[in-house]
C-alpha cells in the first residue's frame, strides 16, 4: 500500500521530477492573477492615453549643404591664398563648429525673436506653444535685470484693449502700445491681428535668457558629414512646433552663408589696403627713379650703352631681384621666429609671402587649427580644465618644431643672400670697368627697372584681388532646404507597446520574483522536485473554511474537486473490505487539514457512503461550530474518560444523513494517554463494523505527537500541504517520515492551488 499509484479522476496527476525552468507553468502561475494584471493593464493603457494628450510633439526638421572644402582642391585656390594675405584654408570640420556656434545660433534666435515665446490656454491648466498666430508682438524697449525668465498672463478684450494680470491675482486693463514697466523691464504689446481666436483669449508669453536658449539649441543641433567621401553636410533638429524648425535651419544656413561672404569680404579688403599701400610707396619711388634717369639723360646727353655693360646691367638687375625676394622672405621668415618664440602668443600667425616650404605651411596650419580649438575651449571652460593641458602640450611641440624648421629656412636663405651679394660685387666691379658716365646710367637704370618690375608685379595682383572681391559669393550651395520627416514623438505604439509591457510586465515579474524568492511551496513542481511521496489531489484556494454544501445541484469547482479526492480515495482502498480508515493531518495549524476532512467526509456521504469524521485534535476542538452541534454534547474525550458509551458520542448531520460526527467533547489536558487507552481500539472497532469510511482529523504532527498513536488503525493518510504557506522545509520532514514508515500509505493533498480551473470556468463549471 505505500507504494500505491494514482489512478482516476480529473485531479490525478502524473508524478514526475521537474526540470529546469518550467516556462509554462510560470506563465500558467502568472495569468492566475488575471483580475490584477487586468487592473495594471488598464492603468497602464490609461497612463499612456493621458500622456498622449498632454505629451508635447517633436517633429525632426532635416536640411543639407555642400560645403567647399578648399583644402581638397589646393590649385584652385584663390589670389589672396596665393598671397597668403588671409586666414587658413575652409576645412569643412571647421565649417561644422562655425554652423553650431553660438554667436551664430544667438543670431538666428536674435533675427527670429525666438526668445519671445507666445503660448496659448487649453483647457483648464495647459498652454500650447504658438508660432506666427501669435495675435500680439512683444517689444522689449528696456531690459532690466532678472534672473527667473519673466511671464506675461494677458488675455484679450478687444483690438484696442488687454487685460494684464498682476502679480497679486488681479487683472489690470492697458492699452495696445502702451509702454508698460515692472520690475523686469519696460516693454509693451502690439496688436497684429485683424481677430483673436475664438477659443481662448487667454495668453502666456515667456521671455526667455537669449545666451541660454543658445546653449539649448547648440544641444538641439545635430550637423555631421552625410559620409566621408563628400563635403555635404546635414543638419537636424527637433522641434515642437513644424515651421519653427524649418524656419530655424533655413534661416541658419542663410546666416551662415552671409557670415562667410562678409568674412571673405573683409580679407580682400585687407588684402586691397595692403596692396594699396605697397603701391603708393612704389609709386613715388618709381617716379622719382624714373626722373633721375630722365634727367640724367637730359643733361648728360647720354648715348646707348655698350653691349658688353647691357649684359652686365641685365645681369646685374635680375641679381638684384633675387636678392629682394630672399631679404623679403628674411624679413618674413624674422616675423615667425619672433612669433614662435614670443611665450603665450595666440594671434594671428604672420604670413609665410614668398615662402614656398611645404613644411612650414603645414607646421603653420596645423598651429593655427590648434589655437582656434584653444580658443574655442577658453570660450566655454575654465583654464584650470585638464582637456587644455593635452592641447597646450600639443601647441608647445609644434612651436618646437616650427622654431627648428624656421631656423633651418632662415640660415639657406642667409646663404642665398651672401652669394647674391658676391655675385652683386662681382657685377659692381665689372661695371666700375666703364666709363663714369656709362656706369652712372647704369646704376640709376637699374633701380628704375626694379622698381618698375616690383610694380607691375603688385598691380596685377590687385586687379586679380579686385575682381576676386567684386564678385565674392559664397562657396557653398543648399541641396535641400529644411524639410520636416513629419512627428517622431509621441510615438503611439510605442507608446501603447511600453504601457502594455509595463501593465503586464512589471506585476509578472513581481509574482515571478515572489515565487522564486519564497520559501514556502508555491507550485507542485517544487513538491515533485522535493519528495516521492504522490499528490493525490489539489483543492483550489476558498476564502471560507466552512462546510461546503453538497447536492445535486452544486455546480461549484470545489465541489467537483473533493469528489474527485473521493474517487481517488476509493483506488486507494481497494484492498479494504469493512471500514476504511483515512488519516488526514499537516505539519503545522493553518494548512487546512480540518477543512479537508470535513469536506471529504461530506463528500463521501454525498455519495450514498455510510461515513463518519472523528474529530481526534483534542487540544483544539472545531467541530461544533462547523456542523453547529450542541456545545454540551459528549464527545471523544468524554467517552475515553470512561463517562458514556460509545452510542452516546455519535451525532448525525442535519444536512447529509449518511453522514455522522464526533467531536472531541470536552478540552483534555492529557490527550496522548487518552489516545492510548484500550478504549480507543473499542471504539474504533465499532466504527469499522459499523460505517464504510472513518475519517479522522489529527492535529498537525510537528506540535504534538498524537497523530503517532492513531496510525496504528488507519489505511490510508492524506498529508494536508497549503499552497504559499506550508514552507519548503516540511517537505524534508514529509520524506522522514515517509522512510521510517511512520505514516501508512502516505498522499499529498495540495491545497490552495491557484492554478485548478480545468478548463470549466473558474467557479463553476459547464460544458457551455
Amino acid at each position: 500500500m505505500q507504494n500505491s499509484t494514482n489512478l482516476l479522476g480529473s485531479n490525478t496527476v502524473v508524478q514526475q521530477k521537474s526540470k529546469g525552468f518550467d516556462i509554462r507553468h510560470t506563465l500558467s502561475e502568472v495569468f492566475t492573477h488575471w483580475r490584477m494584471l487586468s487592473v495594471t493593464l488598464f492603468l497602464a493603457l490609461a497612463g499612456a492615453f493621458l500622456y498622449l494628450q498632454v505629451a508635447k510633439p517633436a517633429y525632426e526638421i532635416n536640411a543639407t549643404i555642400l560645403i567647399k572644402d578648399e583644402t581638397r582642391n589646393p590649385n584652385q585656390q584663390s589670389v589672396l591664398h596665393e598671397l597668403d594675405l588671409t586666414q587658413s584654408l575652409k576645412i569643412v570640420e571647421n565649417e561644422i563648429e562655425i554652423i553650431r556656434s553660438k554667436q551664430l545660433i544667438g543670431q538666428v534666435i536674435n533675427d527670429m525673436q525666438l526668445w519671445v515665446v507666445y503660448q496659448q490656454k487649453q483647457g483648464l491648466l495647459f498652454y500650447k506653444d504658438i508660432y506666427k498666430t501669435n495675435p500680439v508682438k512683444f517689444t522689449l524697449i528696456k531690459a532690466g535685470h532678472y534672473k527667473v525668465a519673466p511671464e506675461i498672463e494677458l488675455s484679450l478684450k478687444d483690438k484696442n484693449y488687454f487685460y494684464l494680470k498682476l502679480p497679486d491675482g488681479e487683472k489690470k486693463e492697458y492699452a495696445y502700445n502702451s509702454a508698460i514697466k515692472n520690475n523686469w523691464g519696460t516693454w509693451k504689446l502690439e496688436f497684429i491681428r485683424n481677430s483673436y481666436p475664438d477659443e481662448s483669449k487667454d495668453f502666456k508669453i515667456k521671455i526667455l535668457d537669449k545666451g541660454a536658449l543658445a546653449l539649448q539649441y547648440r544641444k538641439a543641433i545635430d550637423v555631421n558629414l552625410v559620409n566621408k567621401l563628400t563635403s555635404a553636410v546635414s543638419l537636424t533638429i527637433k522641434d515642437q512646433i513644424e515651421q519653427r524648425g524649418i524656419d530655424f535651419l533655413d534661416h541658419l544656413i542663410v546666416v551662415y552663408n552671409t557670415a562667410s561672404m562678409n568674412y571673405k569680404q573683409r580679407e580682400a579688403q585687407k588684402a586691397l589696403q595692403f596692396l594699396d599701400d605697397r603701391l603708393a610707396l612704389l609709386s613715388g619711388q618709381l617716379t622719382e627713379a624714373e626722373k633721375n634717369l630722365e634727367g640724367f639723360k637730359s643733361s648728360q646727353a647720354m648715348p646707348d650703352v655698350s653691349s658688353v655693360t647691357k649684359v652686365d646691367l641685365e645681369n646685374q638687375q635680375t641679381n638684384d631681384n633675387r636678392l629682394n625676394e630672399v631679404d623679403v622672405q628674411l624679413s618674413v621668415i624674422n616675423g615667425i621666429e619672433r612669433y614662435v618664440n614670443t611665450p603665450g602668443n595666440h594671434g594671428k600667425l604672420p604670413a609665410t609671402l614668398g615662402i614656398v616650404d611645404p613644411g612650414l605651411n603645414s607646421l603653420i596650419e596645423k598651429l593655427s587649427d590648434l589655437q582656434l580649438e584653444h580658443d574655442k575651449l577658453s570660450a566655454t571652460t575654465p583654464e584650470t580644465n585638464p582637456d587644455f593641458e593635452i592641447i597646450n602640450k600639443q601647441i608647445a611641440t609644434t612651436r618646437g618644431a616650427l622654431r627648428d624648421n624656421v631656423s633651418n629656412i632662415k640660415s639657406s636663405l642667409l646663404n642665398q643672400r651672401s652669394n647674391l651679394q658676391s655675385l652683386n660685387s662681382r657685377f659692381e666691379s665689372s661695371i666700375k670697368n666703364i666709363p663714369v658716365q656709362e656706369r652712372q646710367f647704369v646704376s640709376i637704370k637699374r633701380q628704375q627697372s626694379t622698381k618698375e618690375n616690383l610694380y607691375v608685379y603688385l598691380l596685377q595682383k590687385r586687379e586679380e584681388v579686385s575682381v576676386n572681391y567684386a564678385s565674392t559669393l559664397a562657396n557653398d550651395r543648399v541641396i535641400d532646404q529644411a524639410y520636416s520627416e513629419g512627428k517622431t514623438w509621441p510615438n503611439v505604439p510605442f507608446i501603447i507597446g511600453i504601457a502594455v509591457m509595463l501593465g503586464l510586465g512589471l506585476p509578472a515579474a513581481f509574482f515571478v520574483a515572489k515565487n522564486i524568492l519564497s520559501n514556502n511551496i508555491l507550485t507542485t513542481q517544487e513538491i515533485y522536485a522535493a519528495t516521492p511521496i504522490p499528490i493525490l489531489s489539489e483543492l483550489s484556494f476558498q476564502k471560507s473554511k466552512q462546510l461546503i454544501g453538497f447536492n445535486s445541484e452544486s455546480t461549484f469547482a470545489i465541489n467537483e474537486q473533493f469528489k474527485s479526492l473521493r474517487t481517488n480515495l476509493y483506488y486507494l482502498q481497494l484492498n479494504n473490505k469493512n471500514g476504511k480508515v483515512t488519516l488526514v493531518t499537516s505539519s503545522v495549524p493553518g494548512e487546512g487539514k480540518s477543512f479537508v476532512s470535513v469536506n471529504l467526509s461530506s463528500a463521501l456521504a454525498f455519495s450514498g457512503k455510510k461515513t463518519i469524521i472523528l474529530e481526534m485534535d483534542l487540544r483544539k476542538p472545531k467541530f461544533v461550530d462547523l456542523f453547529k452541534l450542541t456545545a454540551t454534547h459528549p464527545g471523544v474525550t468524554t467517552y475515553l474518560n470512561g463517562n458514556c458509551s460509545k452510542e452516546e458520542i455519535i451525532q448525525s448531520s442535519a444536512s447529509l444523513p449518511h453522514l455522522s460526527i464526533i467531536t472531541c467533547g470536552p478540552v483534555s489536558q492529557n490527550p496522548p494517554e487518552l489516545l492510548e487507552s484500550y478504549r480507543l481500539e473499542e471504539l474504533m472497532v465499532y466504527l469499522k463494523n459499523n460505517y464504510e469510511h472513518i475519517i479522522i482529523d489529527s492535529p498537525p504532527m510537528r506540535l504534538v505527537t498524537d497523530v503517532l498513536l492513531l496510525t496504528r488503525f488507519v489505511d490510508v493518510t492524506l498529508y494536508v500541504v497549503r499552497r504559499a504557506y506550508t514552507n519548503k522545509a516540511e517537505l524534508d520532514y514529509i520524506n522522514t517520515l515517509n522512510e521510517q514508515q511512520r505514516l501508512p500509505n502516505v498522499n499529498i493533498i495540495f491545497n490552495g492551488s491557484s492554478s485548478t480551473n480545468y478548463g470549466y470556468g473558474y467557479k463553476k463549471y459547464g460544458y457551455s
